[in-house]
């Protein structure tokens, strides 16, 4: 069973933050909880740019509830923390290059961590057609136009 730690202080930044193309408009942004920990994290900052800028663009906060990786089995037993967070950011441009950093928060202390080092990635579209299955939807790409389709249950009851 977990306890839930007292914060004590500022928490440990993120590391080793990995940005990965979900499909043309989206990015799965993947980092390992700050090592060692002083209390619980309750939310966290994400912010990005993009290509060449030096000025961040935009700032999310994420509660920790929305950071829960889908496969948190990919566990590694490098040095610092093992605990991974999640996170899907959505609404980007394809064939553009975007910079990520994440800063963990603890409730009611201030300041946060420092920031994540940077993680990189490059949104291109291959204008090739197809499925991406996300969460309970499905898009289909038609060249970089994702079109939602909502999955829908039926049931035939006699």
């Amino acid at each position: 069973p977990r306890t839930t730690q007292q914060s004590t202080g500022t928490p440990p930044p993120p590391s080793h933050l990995q940005a990965t193309q979900l499909c043309p408009w989206a990015a799965r942004l993947q980092w390992r909880i700050g090592h060692p920990p002083t209390g619980e994290v309750s939310h966290y900052l994400i912010r990005w740019k993009e290509g060449k800028d030096t000025a961040w663009m935009e700032q999310r906060e994420v509660a920790k509830s929305g950071t829960v990786c889908e496969d948190d089995a990919k566990k590694s037993e490098d040095e610092g923390s093992d605990e991974t967070a999640c996170y899907v950011l959505n609404n980007l441009d394809e064939n553009n290059n975007y910079s990520f950093q994440v800063q963990a928060h603890h409730s009611g202390v201030s300041p946060g961590s420092g920031w994540s080092p940077q993680s990189s990635l490059e949104i291109l579209c291959s204008g090739e057609g197809g499925l991406v299955w996300y969460t309970s939807h499905v898009f289909i790409v038609m060249g970089c136009l994702p079109v939602l389709v909502t999955l829908v249950t039926i049931a035939i009851i006699k």
